[in-house]
């Protein structure tokens, strides 16, 4: 009987499920096993993690069924020398096809080129040569929509807001949250230092505002970039490029809800569109670059137990405490920032029960 199991490849598709097989140093055959299903670690950004995949194998937090070798491995007939006790087996582990192994390898070199895309193509609006009758149009065609629902949308620009609508992922899928986390440096800096060398002035301070709908504070400066729209994107981008390809496919109502902010930020008054458009950009990059960073991270950091992952929940609750305090942009958010709040304490205490469990069982 061979000594030990190991996979030797992981293939996934809508049509072939993983499988497990040995290998004999003897004859160099691959021997079927027969699988059962137990939990197995979700790939980071550089591939599957190198651990022995045994049935005995621990999940970390984020686990996906997926098929392991039960007990001892049943060699086929045509390995017979298998059954001899000198056989030793070769363990192989090849990286999942949709991931890559070099961080800055993760994604296409046109995928990179997107944030410089929507630069480009968005001249004439951060140039201001169509506005400001741009700004006025699409102002007014948001009109039929209540502002409550712009407001609503603008919330997922806002820091606080987001750290509640992500609280779930704390949970059930953490490689996902520290993508945005990773994300979120790149986006304040682009944010910040635009805000602080462009002048720009507001919508309000150009136009006349009888012309247009303003909801909540009326602003006069600092506008070149959205920062609600880099934000947004930031997040939405860094969840959407953390997913394999396949993924990708289902999940683009992700950049959808991005796009809803940043055009929420037009709707209610705040941001010319070329500002939305460079926020568009920045945070498309910031994403982009918060993979890059993810693909860095250690393993660790996804176990239920680890210090960095109870960090993200005690942040987790500080955005419930601004929830339930504060205004966050609008008042018309109030009662969307209460229900925000319930849905990410109750993420917190769920992620706080597996923590203990994750802590008990080592």
């Amino acid at each position: 009987m061979c000594c030990t199991t190991a996979l030797t490849s992981l293939t996934c598709g809508p049509a072939s499920w993983p499988r497990g097989a040995v290998r004999c140093w003897w004859t160099g055959r691959s021997c079927p096993m027969k699988p059962r299903w137990v939990p197995m670690a979700l790939p980071n950004a550089a591939g599957w993690s190198a651990r022995r995949f045994s049935a005995w194998a621990m999940p970390s937090p984020a686990s996906i069924f997926m098929p392991a070798a039960a007990g001892p491995a049943r060699p086929s007939r045509a390995c017979a020398p298998c059954l001899s006790s000198r056989v030793r087996m070769q363990p192989v582990l090849r990286p999942h096809p949709d991931m890559r192994s070099m961080p800055f390898s993760l994604f296409p070199a046109r995928l990179w080129l997107l944030p410089l895309l929507v630069f480009v193509l968005s001249a004439p609006l951060w140039l201001h040569v169509w506005e400001p009758g741009m700004f006025v149009f699409l102002n007014q065609l948001c009109l039929p929509v209540a502002a409550p629902v712009w407001t609503g949308l603008s919330l997922l620009g806002n820091g606080w807001g987001v750290l509640a609508v992500t609280a779930p992922l704390l949970r059930c899928a953490p490689r996902l949250m520290w993508a945005w986390v990773c994300a979120a440096p790149f986006a304040i800096v682009f944010a910040r230092v635009g805000k602080a060398y462009l002048v720009s002035p507001r919508p309000a301070a150009e136009v006349d505002n009888a012309q247009m709908r303003i909801v909540g504070e009326v602003l006069h400066n600092v506008s070149m970039p959205s920062g609600h729209t880099t934000t947004a994107f930031a997040v939405a981008s860094a969840i959407f490029f953390a997913l394999t390809p396949r993924q990708r496919k289902r999940h683009g109502w992700i950049l959808l809800l991005a796009l809803g902010a940043g055009l929420s930020r037009i709707a209610v008054g705040a941001h010319w569109p070329g500002d939305v458009a460079v926020g568009i950009s920045l945070g498309l990059l910031a994403g982009l670059l918060g993979n890059v960073l993810l693909a860095s991270l250690p393993a660790r950091c996804l176990d239920a137990s680890h210090w960095s992952l109870r960090l993200l929940a005690l942040l987790v609750l500080c955005a419930v405490y601004f929830l339930l305090t504060e205004e966050l942009d609008f008042a018309e958010n109030l009662p969307l920032q209460r229900l925000l709040a319930g849905v990410a304490l109750l993420s917190v205490l769920a992620f706080a029960m597996r923590s203990a469990r994750a802590l008990k069982a080592s």
